[in-house]
């Protein structure tokens, strides 16, 4: 998914929680970029209502599901020749998967 569909911009998405929360960009950055955060949440330390709720704690400022797909959403710039290609792959009668290293947070919000 990640710089592989769509070029994933950390700041972009700082800038966006920051906007949201009232949180200084350097806050959310030390507090979940800076930090093992991802390295837990990736290794499934916490379901996905875990993984919001310590995102929340860790930046200071409540989270929503809406908010934290959003940032998510907003951070992705897609690589049109990449989506191209899987439309192609798709529409040949190819079964298509996508696979991530991501949270159970990111995996829920791609069942939707």
């Amino acid at each position: 998914m990640d710089d592989v569909l769509a070029r994933y911009e950390p700041e972009t998405r700082i800038a966006a929680l920051a906007a949201a929360t009232g949180r200084p960009a350097a806050a959310i950055r030390a507090a979940i970029w800076d930090s093992d955060y991802f390295e837990l949440a990736d290794a499934g330390r916490w379901d996905a209502a875990g993984c919001l709720a310590e995102f929340s704690a860790r930046i200071g400022a409540p989270v929503s599901r809406a908010l934290w797909v959003e940032t998510r959403r907003v951070s992705l710039k897609p690589f049109p020749d990449m989506l191209a290609l899987v439309a192609e792959l798709k529409a040949g009668g190819t079964t298509v998967g996508l696979l991530t290293n991501n949270d159970l947070l990111a995996l829920e919000g791609s069942t939707r």
